[in-house]
């Protein structure tokens, strides 16, 4: 029988992979891109405005709203779509595991964290060139990386079905937490 944690990283995995179809396979290594392609059109040298959290985003986004969200990288083990422009990011209230006592290989993952709370504390971030994901790697743009404190802003995307996207068009890498 499947466990809980095991689900959800599936369905994450199932999102993914259906918002990427496209995709071409690449490693997933854990260093970041040495140089970065991404557009710098998505950099948001500073934050105006209050954001809110992404838990308040996964449960009361609507589709086409333009919002402002405060996040951490992280949230699955994989957490940056290889060859393509998107990643996760959590709420800023759960528990990572960067603190435990225990060496943790992927504190990332939020293994800690209640799947349940995972489940509506995480948000899939794109960044688009018209209706695609860019074909880029965003990790390394601007430090992103895991476990980096991140300021979105984007359009809400919510499918009928009930699943959210946040279609970013500006990326800011705070001061905060950093592997």
């Amino acid at each position: 029988m499947m466990n809980i944690k095991t689900s959800v990283l599936l369905l994450t995995l199932a999102f993914f992979a259906a918002a990427c179809s496209d995709k071409k396979e690449s490693s997933n290594d854990a260093t970041p891109a040495a140089s970065n392609s991404m557009a710098e059109s998505f950099w948001m040298a500073q934050v105006d405005g209050t954001p809110r959290g992404v838990k308040d985003i996964v449960a009361n986004g609507k589709d086409g709203e333009a919002v402002l969200v405060a996040g951490r990288v992280g949230g699955n083990a994989d957490v940056f779509v290889p060859g393509r422009a998107a990643f996760l990011i959590a709420d800023l209230s759960l528990k990572d595991c960067y603190d435990m006592t225990d060496e943790c290989k992927q504190p990332w993952d939020y293994c800690c964290e209640d799947p349940a709370a995972l489940k509506t504390g995480t948000l899939a971030v794109e960044c688009r060139g018209g209706e695609r994901v860019l074909a880029q790697e965003v990790r390394g743009f601007h430090t992103l990386d895991h476990g980096r404190d991140v300021v979105i802003r984007g359009v809400v995307k919510r499918s009928a079905a009930g699943s959210l996207v946040l279609m970013a068009v500006g990326i800011n890498v705070t001061k905060g937490r950093a592997p």
